[in-house]
């Protein structure tokens, strides 16, 4: 597939789309395999399953995640949704259904993008689309989506910030992280610098 130098285009955007379904198993192991162990805190428990075991058990654990089976102590459920581009598998994006302690430290929505397809906007616009995702599946009463980044990843960071998320600012002893509501006063949040180490939460009020 030849991949677009910008996708900022009316004919490549409407060829962008989240999808989340099983009905594409190949691609999604396809996916999975060539995809790192860890990246940026982005795990792969796939990354060296053989295909027809993907077919026979990862693809339930992919999806049974959803209904809150085989997810970690304290985890909540999360869907997953596959960003594709021209009908082809170019990112993954992973969402919390609800806020807890596990969320605080590693955000309602995980994502990564084929190293391919890095730095020409599909980040961005993958991630406009996971909000509109997330804004349907959480409870009516939570109105902070909360995602956790590097501070040394800043691709990550300008994703974030482009989608209305606000920036960070830290020192030796706490990081700070703000949040920005729909009449534009700037909440600022305090977390321990020794309880995340490098870890900088952004929020965005919903």
């Amino acid at each position: 597939m030849e991949i677009p130098s910008s996708i900022y285009s009316k004919n490549n955007i409407s060829k962008i789309y989240l999808k989340t379904s099983n009905d594409f198993k190949k691609e999604i192991w396809e996916f999975f395999k060539y995809q790192p162990k860890e990246e940026n805190g982005f795990g792969n428990s796939f990354y060296d399953m053989k295909e027809e075991d993907f077919y026979k058990n990862g693809l339930n654990i992919l999806f049974d995640r959803e209904k809150g089976i085989g997810i970690k102590k304290g985890d909540v459920p999360k869907t997953v949704f596959f960003l594709f581009f021209n009908n082809k598998i170019i990112g993954i994006y992973s969402m919390r259904h609800s806020k807890n302690s596990q969320v605080k430290h590693l955000g309602h929505i995980g994502y990564s993008i084929k190293k391919e397809f890095r730095g020409k906007g599909f980040g961005r616009i993958g991630l406009h689309l996971a909000i509109k995702e997330l804004r349907k599946i959480l409870p009516n009463e939570e109105k902070e989506i909360f995602v956790t980044t590097y501070n040394y990843n800043i691709s990550s960071i300008m994703i974030l910030i482009s989608n209305g998320f606000f920036n960070y600012a830290n020192n030796n002893d706490i990081e700070l992280y703000f949040s920005v509501n729909k009449n534009n006063n700037i909440w600022i949040h305090q977390i321990p610098f020794d309880e995340l180490n490098n870890i900088v939460c952004i929020l965005l009020i919903i």
